[in-house]
Parts: structure tokens; C-alpha cells; sequence
């Protein structure tokens, strides 16, 4: 059904005669109302001054009349509101004009209007507190129109009211908070799919989670999530064959020869501490402060305030870690004030300042700027156990001197760049931590202890360090080593093959005859003809291919020159021995020519291959452990093999049963016991990764000590011989029947494995290692004589080419996460 819209708005014409006749009937009315009445009843506040019956008319009528103005305008106002869908204020609008008229005979009509325009504005009130699943006010408010003195008629508000109870027209499980999330959910699928289009697939994501949410079973969310899925499927698509295509090229780029560098590369290694000390002269320099104002301030103070103003001007955040060491006598620098003002000043020359007026000095060491006394500090020496964190010793690149080559070898461990651990007296050390003769730092990596014995001030220092150190979030190091194992083979053949049979040579009067050659020492007549199998032409009369005798014998086709990998032949002959392949096996012909009927015979056949393969492999297990914590994952299969065999038992009498055999059988009821296996080992087959990552301070570097493995296994290589008898076949001729493979099988595997120690940026992919291997192999044969006519030649020839290319790539990837997943320096 549907509900008629009320009409709110009515012709200004008729306002305009609805209030001339309300008005004329007004002033008639109020006439006879005071005719009714004694004067002196209605006027008793003044009696000396006579009043006039028409002033007292004129007054409420004028009254009347301002109440009338005034409720029209409140209407027309609340049509105002109506007209821009705010039928909230428009009721009110409508509710104050009506209760502005006061109730009489005449001025009823206007009364009605206010009342008819209330019902209308509250019915579509209504409809949109419906919309907004707010159904108890929606109810109230037509409870408000149906009342005994308004419109209890009314069919639009009882249709309404109707529908409220009744499940099937509006849900009242709807609220207006599901209306603010469906809002919410159209605008985030709006934007996941706008991103999606602009190939902000990451951002898409992002979007789609967000619906996700508010909405978990949202099917439009999941749907979204598969499209931008199924596009980056499609990209890592596109990027495996770049990474394939670039693998491929750098194997080409091998080929070649590089121009000598004429330039003088200088010193190998460095010093990373004189790098970190330069870091921190720049920020001396390169932070400035405002505003200084130091009014009789204690040192001790200036510090923790520099402090805190070089991490807070700091672009990086890290700012400068002023230290105090002053030396326990110095009262001079301990009870020392400082009064400074300065203004724009870089914070080295204020440190400059503050030192010049304490009478001390100030440092620069690779992680911190102390300051200490002018006067040698105590001697006396004491010792404490600090609990540190399990990643507090952290490992750094260590500079040798370099040789005086820089690409020679570096011998007896001098030069180069070295990367070791470093202990726990020179990582306090590294920390600007000094250590007097008789000091000592000792690392106690099961307990996570560290014992310093140092001077009480170099103590405190090392306690602030490990304090620091605690307050620290906990880093996790998310590693993901790749291994990417890209290979290729291409072979590439062309040539042709010729047969040609006896004919008379022309002129000689059949005295001189001529012919095709032979294939080596082989027989070229009857069934072994030629290789008969090999050729397209062959007689339904005879097993001789056309031509019989070849031209071409000499030229290698197919498997006689193509032979492969040794290996690979043993393992795909079954492990016996290498895989054998007769040399007549030659390539597939192509096309063929013959003539039977020809004086003489003749065929030729073109040979030809081109073939390619390629064969891609990734692997890549992923481990999150803790800053300085070793960590391994195996992806594994136990594979058990024979590593012992006993040897094979043969009956000292096993000769007399020899010579039974008839017709290839074996000897009836002959004992033998082959080499059977009596030793097994376990390798473990699969991906194995071992790893340490240590977290440098910085935040940004990840030290990592890391050992990935990928193993397979390839086959099996027999190192047995049969074991043979004597026998005789159906014609009495001996011959050796085998009475056991006697098998003794070793396996192949196949080990990839990389060990080293490298230095990674946070969310970085570098390469640690790998492997490019090309081998090609090519043959040109050709007819002598026959292969050297121009353009006819190529028919005498056989080309060839195969290629084999490889190339094996080891990456690493690190993430810094906290406790929770999330990366600690952003994406």
C-alpha cells in the first residue's frame, strides 16, 4: 500500500482571504461580546475615567490580529524547515503557532491550519525517525497525532503505526549505530575500490580490513580482497619473469672481459667508531639551540637539560648522550654554578661555554660526550654484577690495519674488513666506558649477568647504560632468507642426412661404378643396413631403406654428440652405470626426399631440434626470534640410507649345480646371498635455516649471523656388480645367467648451503651469495669436399648448439617488529 504524502503548503491567496473574512468576523464578534458585558465589569481598574466601548473593541482585535500574524509567521517558518527535510524544528514551528491562537469560534480555522500542518510535518518526522531505526520515537510521535483531540483518524499515521508491529515491513533489530556502520562500510568499500583502480593495493587492503572490522562477514569486503589479491598475483607474476629475465642476463654478462679499474680504490677497512665520533661532531654542530638561560645551575643539571634538548632538536630523534664524570675529589667542578644566557647557538659551543666556566672538559667518544674533570680521576677500583638484557653485547665491524695492497690477500688475518663478536670490555668500551689498568667487563651469557670492575664513575656510568638498555622496547627480528634457483637449457639442431645408392657412372660403358659410403665399420647390407629405423623411405619389399649407403655418416646428430651429464646419465640409468645410448640414435627427421625409380636410388632426410626447458625453483622459511637470541627452523624429511653393507655369500659347491641350465633358465635350487645393508644413517633432507640477529642501537641495523640450507635428494649410484653363473641357452651354447643384481646403493643429495655474517638495514633485501653457471657445447660437421659448395654445402652439414645455464641467488630480508608484530620503523 502505498501511504498519500500530506500537503503542507497552501496557495498564499488563500492566506490572504482566510485572514480578510477571519478578520471581519473577528471585529463583529468581539462587538457583540462587549455590548454583553456592563462597562464598569470590565474596566473596574479605572473608574473615574469614562472608557469608550469602540477603544476596548479596537484593542482586541488588535491583540487578535498580532496573534494571528505572529502564528502565521511560526508557519511559515516551520514550512521553511519542512521544505529542507528538518521536520523536527518544523513541528515545533507549528506546535508554538498553534498554541500562539487562542481558541474561539472565528479564529479556529487558523487553529485547524497550525494543527493540519503539525500532523503532516510529524508524519514525515515519523517516516524518517523510521528510516533512522529510531522506531520508539517514531512510535511516540504518531501516538502524538492519533490523540482524541488531534487526528485519531488519521489513515497515513494508523498505516504507519500498523507497519511498526508488523516484522515483515521494518526490522527492529536495526539501529541507528548499524546505520552509522552501514554508512561507514559503503564509504570504505568506495575507497578500497577507487584505490584498487589506482593500483594502491596495499591501501585497497587497508580499506577492506577496515570493513572488515565493522563488519566481519561482510562478503563485498572478501570478494574486494580477492581482485586486489588476484592483481598482485598478477604483478609477482610479471616480477618473476623480470627476476628470471635478469638472472638469465647476468649469466650472459659473465662472458664479459672487464676493463681494469685505473682508479686507486685506497685503504680496506676503516674504523667504524671514528665514523660514529664524526656523527656526533656533525649533530654538536648541526643542532642549535634557541634559547639558553642558566641562572646559578648546578652542572649536574645542565647536563640532563642538554640532554634532553639534543632528542628533542634532534631530526632523528637519537640526540646526543651527554655524560658526567667527574672526578669524586673535584669539589672545584662538583660545587661549580653555571650562569649562561646565549641565543641561536649550535649546542657544541654551548657544551664549549659550560666547560670553560666548571673547569672541565669535555670528549668525544663513538656513542657519547662526557664530560670530566681537568684533575686524574680516582684509581680505586671496585666491582658489581649488573642483570643485563640477552642482546646487551652487540657485534660491530672491526677495521684491521689495512695491507698495503688493497687487492691483494689478506694473510695471516691482516686486512680487510672483519666482522667478529665483540666482549663485553670492548663493547662498554665502544660505549665511551674507559678502563684503567686493572679494570675488567665479563659477559655471563646464562645468567644474561655482566660484571664490571672499574672505577665508581665509569661504574655509574655502565649502570646508566644498562638502565637505558632495559627501558628500551623489546625488539624482534623478523628474517626471511630466499633462495632463488633459476636454470635453463636450450638445444638447437639442424642438418641433413643422405643415402644414395650403386649407379654407373655416366661415359664409363658400366665398367666404373659409384655409390654412398658406410657408417664406420658397421655392416651395410641386409638388416643392418644404414640404420634402417632412421630413415623415411623403405621398400614394403625389402628392409633397405632407399639408397641403402649413406653420405652423411659422419655426421653427428641428436645423442651421438649430445651426451649430457655424466651424473644425471647414472641417475637416470637407474644407478647401475651411465646411461648408455647407442650411437645410431639420431634427431627426429623433419622432411624427406626419395626416388625409388631413380637410377640411382637416392634419399635425404632433414634433421632437426629446437628445444628449450626451463626449470625454477624459491624457497623461503622465515623466523622471528628475539635481538641476540639464535634461533633455527627445519623443514625437513628423514631420509634413511645404507652406509654398511655385508658381502655376498656364494656356496663353495655352487659349481656343481653349474651347467643345468637350459634355454636362458638359471640353475634350479642355486644359493645366494647378495650384499645386504647392515649400517643406516639419517640425513635430514629439506630446508634448514640457523640464525642471529642482533639489533645494532640505532635501531635501523640488524646484525646477522646466518646459516641457510636446502638439500634434495637426487638418486641412487649402484657400486654392486651381478653375480653370474655359468649356463647353456637352446642351442648348448654357454652362456652367463645372472643369479643376482647384487645391488649396493649409495645416495646423491644435492646441498646448498650458505655461512656468513652480514650487516642489513631494517626492511632491506640484499644479496649474500650465490652461483651463475653457463656451459655450452656446440658441433659444426660437414661432408668433406661436398660441405664446402657454395649454397649447396649446407646440405653436407650438421649444426648444433646446446646450452645449459644456471644461476642460484641467496637473499635476505629483515624486519624490526615489537612484541606485538607491528614493524618499529614503519613500512
Amino acid at each position: 500500500m502505498r501511504i498519500a504524502q500530506p500537503q503542507l503548503m497552501i496557495n498564499r491567496d488563500q492566506k490572504k482571504d482566510l485572514f480578510v473574512l477571519s478578520f471581519f468576523c473577528l471585529r463583529i464578534a468581539l462587538l457583540a461580546i462587549f455590548v454583553s458585558f456592563e462597562v464598569s465589569g470590565l474596566y473596574a481598574q479605572n473608574k473615574d475615567k469614562p472608557v469608550l466601548l469602540s477603544e476596548t473593541v479596537e484593542g482586541e482585535i488588535s491583540r487578535r490580529q498580532t496573534q494571528i500574524i505572529e502564528a502565521e509567521k511560526l508557519m511559515a517558518d516551520g514550512d521553511a524547515f519542512a521544505e529542507g527535510g528538518n521536520f523536527k524544528d518544523a513541528i515545533s514551528k507549528f506546535i508554538q503557532a498553534y498554541n500562539e491562537i487562542n481558541p474561539s469560534p472565528l479564529s479556529e480555522d487558523a487553529r485547524n491550519l497550525a494543527k493540519q500542518k503539525f500532523i503532516n510535518a510529524a508524519i514525515l518526522r515519523s517516516k524518517q525517525l523510521i528510516d533512522e531505526a529510531e522506531f520508539v520515537s517514531a512510535e511516540e510521535l504518531l501516538d502524538q497525532v492519533l490523540q482524541p483531540g488531534i487526528d485519531p483518524k488519521n489513515n497515513v499515521a494508523l498505516t504507519l503505526k500498523q507497519r511498526l508491529e508488523d516484522p515483515e515491513w521494518y526490522n527492529q533489530a536495526r539501529t541507528p549505530e548499524h546505520l552509522e556502520n552501514v554508512k561507514k562500510v559503503r564509504r570504505l568499500l568506495k575507497l578500497a575500490s577507487s584505490a584498487e583502480r589506482l593500483g594502491a593495493y596495499d591501501k585497497s587492503m587497508k580499506y577492506y580490513a577496515d570493513v572488515l572490522r565493522i563488519d566481519k562477514t561482510n562478503s563485498a569486503a572478501r570478494r574486494g580482497m580477492l581482485e586486489v589479491e588476484n592483481k598482485i598475483i598478477d604483478y609477482h607474476k610479471s616480477s618473476r619473469n623480470v627476476t628470471r629475465q635478469k638472472m638469465l642476463r647476468e649469466i650472459d654478462s659473465m662472458w664479459e672481459s672487464n676493463v681494469e679499474l685505473a682508479v686507486d680504490l685506497g685503504a680496506v677497512g676503516g674504523n667504524i667508531g671514528a665514523q660514529n665520533e664524526q656523527s656526533l661532531d656533525r649533530k654538536l654542530a648541526s643542532i642549535v639551540v634557541d634559547n639558553i638561560n642558566f641562572e646559578d645551575e648546578a652542572l649536574e643539571d645542565v647536563v640532563s637539560y642538554l640532554n634532553f634538548k639534543s632528542k628533542e632538536l634532534d631530526p632523528l630523534g637519537g640526540g646526543i648522550n651527554f655524560v658526567l664524570k667527574l672526578d669524586p675529589t673535584d669539589d672545584i667542578a662538583i660545587n661549580a654554578r653555571v650562569n649562561l644566557t646565549l641565543r641561536n647557538i649550535p649546542i657544541g659551543e654551548v657544551l664549549k661555554q659550560v666547560t670553560a666556566d666548571t673547569q672541565t672538559r669535555y670528549k668525544v667518544d663513538a656513542y657519547a660526550v662526557q664530560i670530566i674533570s681537568k684533575i686524574s680521576e680516582n684509581n680505586q677500583l671496585a666491582t658489581k654484577t649488573f642483570r643485563v638484557p640477552p642482546d646487551f653485547l652487540s657485534t660491530a665491524p672491526v677495521g684491521e690495519e689495512p695491507i698495503d695492497d688493497p687487492f691483494g690477500g689478506a694473510g695471516d688475518g691482516e686486512g680487510g674488513l672483519q666482522i667478529k663478536r665483540l666482549g663485553a670490555k670492548e663493547f662498554l668500551m665502544k660505549q665511551g666506558v674507559t678502563f684503567p689498568e686493572g679494570a675488567s667487563a665479563i659477559y655471563i651469557a646464562g645468567s644474561s649477568s655482566l660484571v664490571v670492575r672499574n672505577t665508581p664513575s665509569n661504574i655509574e656510568l655502565v649502570e646508566s647504560f644498562v638502565e637505558s638498555s632495559f627501558s628500551d622496547v623489546p625488539k624482534q627480528v623478523e628474517v626471511h632468507v630466499s633462495m632463488i634457483d633459476i636454470s635453463e637449457k636450450e638445444l638447437n639442431e639442424i642438418g641433413y642426412d643422405w643415402l644414395l645408392g650403386q649407379f654407373d657412372v655416366p661415359g664409363s660403358s658400366q665398367r666404373l661404378f659409384a655409390g654412398g659410403g658406410t657408417e664406420g665399420n658397421t655392416a651395410t647390407s641386409g638388416t643392418q643396413a644404414a640404420g634402417n629405423a632412421e630413415y623415411t623411405f623403405i621398400p614394403p619389399w625389402t628392409n633397405v631403406p632407399l639408397g641403402d649407403n649413406p653420405l652423411t655418416a659422419g655426421l653427428r646428430t641428436g645423442q651421438q654428440w649430445n651426451n649430457g651429464d655424466a651424473l644425471n646419465n647414472i641417475l637416470l640409468g637407474g644407478g647401475s652405470d651411465v646411461l648408455s645410448v647407442p650411437s645410431s640414435i639420431k634427431a627426429p627427421a623433419i622432411f624427406g626426399v626419395g626416388g625409388a625409380f631413380t637410377d640411382p636410388q637416392y634419399q635425404v632426410v632433414m634433421r632437426g631440434l629446437a628445444q628449450a626447458k626451463g626449470a625454477d625453483m624459491v624457497t623461503r622459511p622465515s623466523i622471528v626470534t628475539a635481538s641476540g637470541q639464535r634461533a633455527s627452523i627445519d623443514i625437513t624429511r628423514d631420509f634413511p640410507y645404507p652406509t654398511e653393507y655385508d658381502p655376498p655369500e656364494i656356496p663353495q659347491d655352487g659349481g656343481a649345480f653349474g651347467g643345468f641350465g637350459v634355454g636362458d633358465g638359471a640353475p634350479p635350487s642355486f644359493p645366494v646371498t647378495p650384499a645386504h645393508p647392515t649400517g643406516f644413517e639419517v640425513r635430514n633432507v629439506g630446508t634448514r635455516l640457523e640464525v642471529e640477529p642482533i639489533v645494532g642501537q640505532d635501531n635501523y641495523t640488524v646484525e646477522l649471523n646466518l646459516t641457510p640450507e636446502f638439500s634434495q635428494f637426487e638418486g641412487f649410484i649402484n657400486y654392486g656388480t651381478p653375480i653370474l653363473t655359468n649356463g647353456t641357452n637352446i642351442l648348448g651354447e654357454f652362456v652367463s645367467i645372472p643369479l643376482s643384481d647384487n645391488r649396493i646403493l649409495q645416495p646423491v643429495f644435492r646441498t646448498l648451503r650458505e655461512n656468513t655474517s652480514v650487516v642489513v638495514w631494517d626492511g632491506a633485501t640484499v644479496v649474500i651469495g650465490g652461483l651463475i653457471e653457463d656451459r655450452n657445447t656446440t658441433i659444426e660437421d660437414k661432408v668433406p669436399l661436398f660441405g664446402s659448395i657454395p649454397v649447396l654445402g649446407k646440405f653436407f652439414k650438421s649444426k648444433g648448439n646446446d646450452r645449459i645455464k644456471r644461476a642460484v641467488m641467496f637473499f635476505v630480508k629483515v624486519n624490526i617488529i615489537d612484541p606485538s608484530g607491528r614493524r618499529i620503523n614503519g613500512t
